[in-house]
C-alpha cells in the first residue's frame, strides 16, 4: 500500500452514465463517487472498532459478519475483512504481528 487515502486513489471519470454491477443506473459519477467513500470510511471506523484485542483476520471476521453461515459467505467475509485490514495499517491505525504462522491485528 502506498499511504494514500481512499479520496487520493479514487480516479474521477467523465460525468456521463455509469452502470452498477447492481443497483440503477447512474448518472452522477462524483456523487457515486462520494456516495461510495462515506460508505467506507464508516465501514472502516466500524471495522476498527470491533479490534478489541490482538486478532486474527478470521476473528475479526467472525465479529463483523456473525450472520455469514455458508463457506461462501465466509469466505467473501473474509476476504472483505482483509481489505479493510490491510488499508489500516498502511494508514497505521492497525499493526499487525506474524505469530508463528498467524498473523495478528492490534489497534495503535
Amino acid at each position: 500500500m502506498d499511504g494514500r487515502s481512499l479520496r487520493q486513489r479514487v480516479f474521477v471519470p467523465p460525468k456521463n452514465r455509469r452502470l452498477r454491477l447492481y443497483g440503477p443506473v447512474f448518472l452522477d459519477a462524483q456523487e457515486q463517487i462520494t456516495e461510495l467513500l462515506h460508505h467506507f470510511e464508516n465501514r472502516i471506523d466500524f471495522v476498527l472498532k470491533k479490534i478489541t484485542k490482538e486478532m486474527t483476520g478470521y476473528e475479526i471476521s467472525q465479529t463483523l459478519f456473525t450472520d455469514r453461515n455458508s463457506v461462501l459467505e465466509q469466505w467473501i467475509g473474509i476476504g472483505a475483512t482483509n481489505a479493510f485490514l490491510q488499508y489500516m495499517v498502511s494508514k497505521g491505525e492497525v499493526r499487525v504481528d506474524k505469530v508463528g504462522k498467524q498473523y495478528k491485528y492490534k489497534r495503535v
